[in-house]
């Protein structure tokens, strides 16, 4: 009988002991999300191919919904051939190239889509950025003064009026990706040998330039996320500083939360994008917080409201 009486009392100490032990547990991790919020509000937006319209022209473009965890659709008014995905830094307005000379302005609210900007004739879009005063353009076509096909910036202070072309020395393709900061005055773009070079638009003058592909500027430009080796890399424009996260990225583009504490980036892909997977990452904590995986992607994101 005594033997019994220990043996329920062992257990009974157990039992309390794997309680507490699962409490704690529950209140660390409790205490550890709260500190460690998701982004739970947005839409990270992708095109979808149609399967039996190859020419690329599509009727809706497709999202994933941060807050409710769906994927769902945008609707075009018609069909578009839907390229190089766009948003500007209320995050409000969706922007794609519709052809080699064309972007459209989407709006989500009303479904109505137009026509935002067109680049001069014999000049094709290869990437573009919006700011909140300013569209940058990179084109390439035959110049005047060379009978080969050579990359161009286009300086957009109005969409409806002329550009400017910015005057840059290092060599570009149509490779190259460019993005811009929200006032328009700091712009980041690729070159041909694989540097990427922050550059002053009011001043005309380079800042700095590193190695690394796939780089986009913060919308409040403070940072500039980029691949580096197929490795997410952080670097702060003020301290001069590359952080690697250790995350990584298998497709261009990687783009910012409109109030710039997330990155997303496909961390995963196939040749075929028919297993792809998209992280999200949290600059202020340095964690990956949310992933979801898809097979519609096709080497595009944007984020939007």
């Amino acid at each position: 009988m005594r033997l019994k009486s220990n043996t329920i009392l062992l257990i009974a100490v157990l039992s309390g002991v794997l309680m507490s032990i699962a409490l704690l547990c529950y209140l660390f991790l409790f205490e550890k999300n709260a500190d460690f919020p998701m982004p739970e509000s947005g839409r990270i937006i992708f095109p979808k191919l149609s399967h039996s319209d190859m020419s690329g022209r599509i009727p809706y473009i497709s999202f994933f919904d941060l807050a409710t965890g769906t994927k769902n659709q945008l609707t075009l008014p018609k069909k578009y051939f839907v390229s190089d995905i766009r948003t500007e830094p209320s995050g409000n307005f969706v922007f794609f190239a519709s052809d080699a000379q064309r972007i459209m302005k989407y709006d989500p609210s009303t479904q109505k889509c137009e026509k935002y900007l067109s680049v001069p004739v014999r000049r094709r879009i290869v990437d573009y950025a919006l700011s909140a005063n300013k569209s940058v353009v990179v084109t390439v076509g035959v110049s005047a003064e060379s009978s080969s096909e050579e990359a161009d910036i286009l300086i957009y202070d109005n969409p409806q009026g002329l550009p400017r072309s910015l005057s840059i020395t290092r060599k570009m393709d149509e490779c190259c990706d460019v993005s811009i900061e929200k006032n328009g005055n700091l712009l980041v773009y690729e070159t041909s040998d694989s540097q990427i070079v922050l550059f002053d638009i009011e001043h005309g003058t380079e800042v700095i330039s590193f190695p690394g592909l796939c780089a986009t500027i913060s919308w409040d430009g403070k940072h500039i996320a980029y691949s580096d080796h197929q490795v997410l890399c952080i670097f702060d424009i003020a301290l001069k500083q590359h952080t690697k996260t250790g995350f990584s990225v298998h497709l261009s583009p990687i783009v910012w939360s409109p109030d710039d504490e997330y990155i997303a980036f496909y961390s995963k892909s196939d040749l075929k994008y028919s297993d792809t997977e998209v992280s999200i990452y949290s600059l202020k904590h340095k964690q990956a917080a949310r992933k979801f995986s898809t097979s519609e992607c096709h080497a595009e994101l944007a984020w939007i409201k």
